[in-house]
């Protein structure tokens, strides 16, 4: 028991807007995890403020959330995009779309060698088994954790989220998403 609550404890909290005594809608996202080295955050952090998050603004890009470690692995970032759809795997490389194709791979190498690895998934918010923050409200702390669940066991996990883990957040009165 103590397991899956420190396991339910640590997913991912995003901000979203619904009411927090109504389940928020499903919501797609699409995270990317970067592993910077050390000695060039500050440069990956420039390049990003400065030149990327600019360009997926021109994009059309409305959201962008960059969250970086404080327990754990130096240099770790996790950018959460929103997604809409699906579709939006099939478009050409955002820094492309904005910049154009040779300056978009410009910036994308010149990040990149700030980089010692990533890795980007789509992961979906499933607001039957969230407490979402009131609108307008930020979290100053998210904890991001990826779990698989056992091949038929998906109802069951979800819910004992439903019925022992989420209630103790809400009365706790602690935002979180699954």
């Amino acid at each position: 028991m103590t397991a899956a609550f420190v396991a339910a404890f640590s997913l991912c909290t995003l901000a979203t807007k619904a009411r927090a005594q109504e389940a928020a809608p499903d919501r797609m996202a699409v995270s990317l995890q970067v592993l910077v080295k050390p000695d060039m955050i500050d440069e990956w952090t420039d390049l990003m403020k400065n030149e990327a998050l600019p360009a997926l603004k021109k994009a059309g890009i409305a959201r962008v959330t960059t969250n970086q470690t404080v327990l754990g692995v130096q240099g770790e970032f996790v950018i959460v995009t929103p997604m809409d759809n699906m579709s939006l795997l099939d478009l050409p490389p955002v820094l492309e779309r904005a910049l154009g194709k040779e300056a978009g791979a410009r910036l994308y190498a010149r990040l990149q060698r700030c980089v010692v690895s990533s890795r980007r998934y789509v992961s979906t918010m499933v607001g039957a088994l969230s407490n979402p923050p009131a609108e307008g409200k930020s979290l100053p702390v998210r904890v991001f954790a990826r779990y698989r669940i056992a091949n038929g066991k998906t109802e069951e996990y979800e819910n004992y989220i439903k019925t022992e883990v989420l209630p103790q957040y809400k009365k706790a009165g602690i935002a979180m998403s699954y």
